[in-house]
């Protein structure tokens, strides 16, 4: 009887559920491998997460074996160019990585803002995130310049860059050439976001006046965000903000870092912003967080006056000083002292002349 049975039917195929366990269930890959083999022919599979688990370990083991990973980078690049895919950002960021290992830095550079979220700025210990990541803010700040000039964010021919790989960020997003490519914009904001979270407020105003983020500026200096303010505000607009974030705000609790910052940025502007317009917009913000120290710094405001040629104000502020207590004349005094010995002596002399009375009117013959 069993002999007129037949053979048994046919296993069914594995559902894409059954898969999809399957591969969740598969033993992590140890540093014990000696070859990635293995992991890329799992990219010739035709169900989508048993690729993205390949994908997955292949980044984890991408620094050993990058040779061999290379030689499927056609692969990986399909994956990411297929918008269906839901670990496209994953392969990215393998093909990112290899091309770094292979020194191709404009294709590591092209893949790493394909990444998204997945190329993390802050593992700053890392060189093959510090390469991209520098390569990245060189070109966000030449683009940031040009596009608050009024400018398109990259020439004509490609160059406004200025950097040592091709195309970066060059129009590659939906803004075309007038516009920053948002990927570079979102890498840039995340390193300014981790900057202030390991509070590496130094690095993030270094960066801002390279880039002429001014609210930036504002929030290394003072540690507050300016609400209702995108990347690409105007300089208008951070000022008005920063007015009224100045009016409704209380004194600035650790000012001691701020105090070495203010006094930084001051002397940027004496030496290494040469752009007029901008170099008064930090002279503006300036005034304002002076005024936000627990005590009001009058001579950095009426140095930062000064250099805006401003002489009703800082007379204002000496009238304002001289009538006040003992020791308020005494800074009026002092900075009077520097005005005369650091200002010009056409902008001293309408401060004097503001300053002094009147002469009398001649005798009547």
């Amino acid at each position: 009887a069993d002999s007129q049975r037949g053979p048994p039917p046919p296993t069914p195929p594995p559902t894409p559920l059954e898969m999809s366990v399957a591969v969740q269930q598969m033993p992590p890959t140890g540093p014990s491998i000696t070859s990635a083999s293995g992991l890329l022919a799992l990219l010739e599979e035709d169900h989508l997460d048993i690729k993205a688990y390949a994908l997955q370990k292949l980044n984890a083991v991408v620094d050993d074996f990058w040779a061999e990973i290379s030689e499927c980078l056609p692969e990986i690049e399909a994956l990411y160019e297929d918008e269906s895919f839901k670990s496209r950002q994953l392969a990215a960021l393998v093909a990112s990585k290899t091309y770094f290992h292979l020194s191709e830095l404009g294709d590591a550079l092209q893949y790493a803002l394909g990444a998204g979220p997945l190329f993390d700025v802050s593992a700053t210990d890392s060189e093959y995130v510090d390469t991209p990541l520098a390569k990245c803010i060189d070109a966000y700040c030449v683009q940031h310049v040009r596009v608050s000039e009024g400018k398109p964010a990259v020439e004509a021919d490609g160059d406004a860059a200025d950097m040592a790989v091709d195309g970066a960020g060059a129009g590659a997003g939906a803004g075309g050439r007038d516009q920053i490519d948002p990927r570079l914009v979102a890498i840039v904001e995340r390193m300014f976001e981790s900057c202030f979270t390991r509070e590496q407020y130094k690095q993030a105003l270094g960066i801002a006046i390279e880039a002429r983020r001014v609210d930036v500026m504002y929030r290394a200096l003072t540690k507050e965000k300016l609400a209702g303010l995108t990347p690409d505000a105007g300089a208008a607009a951070v000022e008005a903000a920063a007015e009224a974030a100045a009016e409704a705000g209380a004194p600035i609790p650790d000012a001691t870092l701020t105090e070495h910052m203010l006094a930084h940025c001051l002397e940027a502007c004496k030496t290494s912003i040469t752009a007029r317009e901008f170099r008064s917009q930090v002279l503006r913000l300036l005034i304002t967080v002076f005024r936000r120290l627990p005590s009001p710094d009058y001579l950095g405001m009426c140095e930062c006056l000064a250099q805006l040629g401003d002489d009703a104000a800082v007379t204002a502020t000496l009238d304002r000083l001289s009538e006040g207590t003992d020791r308020d004349f005494l800074i009026a005094c002092q900075v009077a002292f520097d005005l005369v010995e650091n200002g010009t002596q056409v902008f001293v002399g309408k401060v004097r002349a503001k300053l002094l009375p009147p002469p009398p009117a001649p005798p009547a013959p």
